[in-house]
């Protein structure tokens, strides 16, 4: 039963509301298929989809924590890169003031040399005090015009001549300061590679006399590299592996952290992105996969700023750490929370299994309950169909929720017609408010009895003629409030056939009593002659006569008083 009672098919039964097929010229409906198909197994199968709902919630909060879990990853890598930027950045700095103030000493040896042009011995004093002031220096030394070392911190070199870069390549005309880290050894330098900054000076007389020459290990540059790694080393623990790279403009490697190849390995041409981008971008980071080890790591990348004229002073400054440890203290602590969760979740996913099989068990049980009542409202549907009545069902507001077959045959009203309809619909206007006040004491006093006892109640069809009817009453109570059940019986013959009934009966006792009137006069009229008669056959007895003759005698009496 839906809000407009029931709906049949063409045999009378009750069935489901057909709908109308949507035309979508010939096309097939895939998607309304799928949807009225979903929408079928939601309705009748809803424990079955318990299960993929839990699931599917497991996997949403798997891939809502990979995605936290990425986005801290990519946060910490950040933060970790722009630290190696920073420490970078920091190295670059130290080592431009460090070369700018082995410029400005070379510059201030020019200018003694100068003053001292011929005194040897003092020049040598002075070397030698340079040295001890500034143990940065590997070697200091001064060569004359020639390239002969005239004197120098290591007496063993002294009186030799100088085949070096600087020497061949120095401008003399230009009388500029040259620097070069140089990957070949001389003589005096005991094996060690060094940056070597040389410097022409002048006589009294504005003549060239000669250069000063600074040679600085390269170990002493690293030295600006420590304390930066130092920190980052102490703020990302002791196993975290901690790399520094220190290579020209050009790509060359000059120092590396781990493997001494200096001289040996060009950077840019092995394709590092780090290398390739330290000297046409700001500080940054990048991330890159090591060129030996083969791992993932986020190297930071500064370029220092040089001093004008000077490009072998244009350095490039690598730092780098795997990304590994970067993300591992999350990993680590995501690993626990994983194993927690695990030990959480597996007790919650055999709490929602055993709770699915209680639900498809109970749903089963349902399922079957809603079927014996599908079938005791189809049998209901059936009885109510079958009644010789018209029944009709209104709510507590008066209006038609439910008519059977008979009622619309009764009424000529369709049952979509009369739902929805206050029954007034079905009674001649002039009797409303009459039925409103039958209405109102029967609500007073709910019971199942005839409706208008000794009132002859009356119909109202479709067409407007009525009909002469005789209407009983019950009622319904359920949540929804008290319904009213009115059985409808069309009398209208039943009042022709009682009249015909009567009028036989009227005419029969008439003719009774002139029968009675007849009966009564002819008996009047004969019993006269007969006490006649019966007298005069007493007087013949008293006489003599024969046997015949009294026999006969006997006979006309007893006749007459029979």
């Amino acid at each position: 039963m839906s809000e407009s009672g029931f709906l049949r098919d063409k045999d009378g039964m009750s069935s489901t509301p057909r709908r109308s097929p949507r035309d979508f010229s010939g096309a097939p409906d895939t998607w309304g298929f799928v949807e009225e198909r979903s929408r079928r197994l939601l309705t009748r199968y809803p424990h079955r989809l318990f299960p993929v709902l839990a699931f599917g919630c497991v996997l949403v909060v798997l891939l809502i924590g990979s995605m936290i879990l990425r986005y801290v990853e990519t946060r910490l890598v950040a933060a970790a890169g722009e630290s190696l930027a920073l420490a970078a950045a920091d190295i670059t700095d130290k080592l431009d003031v460090l070369m700018a103030e082995r410029y400005g000493d070379i510059q201030m040896m020019t200018r003694v040399l100068s003053t001292l042009e011929g005194d040897v011995e003092a020049v040598g004093r002075y070397l030698e005090w340079v040295h001890e002031a500034y143990p940065a220096y590997e070697w200091v030394g001064v060569m004359d015009e020639t390239g002969r070392i005239l004197t120098s911190t290591d007496q063993a070199g002294c009186g030799g001549g100088c085949n070096s870069f600087e020497w061949a390549q120095m401008d003399r005309g230009h009388m500029a300061v040259r620097v070069q880290y140089a990957a070949s050894v001389e003589e005096h330098s005991h094996g060690a590679v060094a940056l070597i900054f040389v410097a022409p000076f002048k006589g009294a007389k504005g003549n060239f006399r000669g250069a000063a020459v600074l040679r600085i290990a390269l170990s002493v540059l690293e030295d600006a590299f420590v304390p930066t790694v130092t920190a980052l080393q102490t703020q990302w623990g002791t196993t975290a592996l901690i790399e520094y790279q220190f290579l020209d403009r050009r790509g060359n490697l000059i120092t590396d952290s781990l493997l001494r190849e200096e001289g040996q390995v060009n950077l840019k041409r092995l394709g590092l992105p780090s290398a390739q981008l330290f000297d046409s971008a700001p500080p940054g980071f990048i991330e890159e996969r090591h060129l030996r080890r083969q791992v993932d790591v986020v190297t930071g990348h500064a370029m220092t700023k040089g001093m004008e004229g000077l490009s072998e002073l244009e350095w490039g400054v690598l730092v780098r750490v795997d990304r590994e440890h970067i993300v591992a203290p999350v990993r680590q602590v995501t690993g626990r929370i994983a194993i927690a969760g695990v030990g959480m979740i597996l007790p919650l996913i055999g709490i929602l299994w055993w709770s699915a099989g209680r639900l498809r068990e109970m749903w089963a049980s349902a399922d079957q309950e809603k079927k014996r009542a599908q079938a005791a409202e189809r049998k209901l549907h059936q009885v109510i169909d079958s009644a010789p009545d018209a029944i009709v069902m209104t709510d507590p507001a008066g209006c038609i929720v439910m008519v059977n077959q008979q009622t619309e045959q009764l009424f000529g009203f369709t049952a979509d017609e009369l739902c929805g309809r206050t029954i007034e619909t079905l009674i001649p206007e002039r009797f409303h408010e009459r039925h409103r006040q039958h209405c109102g004491r029967f609500a007073e006093s709910p019971a199942v009895r005839p409706m208008g006892m000794g009132i002859d109640l009356t119909g109202r069809r479709r067409d407007g003629t009525e009909f002469s009817a005789e209407i009983s009453l019950s009622y319904v109570e359920s949540e929804e409030g008290r319904f009213v059940l009115v059985a409808i019986r069309d009398v209208t013959r039943q009042k022709v056939q009682d009249e015909e009934l009567r009028a036989s009966k009227e005419a029969a006792e008439a003719s009774t009593k002139a029968k009675s009137a007849f009966l009564a006069t002819m008996s009047h009229e004969i019993r006269t002659p007969m006490n006649g008669i019966i007298g005069m056959t007493g007087l013949l007895l008293d006489t003599s006569l024969t046997a015949e003759q009294r026999e006969y005698a006997e006979t006309v009496r007893a006749s007459g008083e029979a």
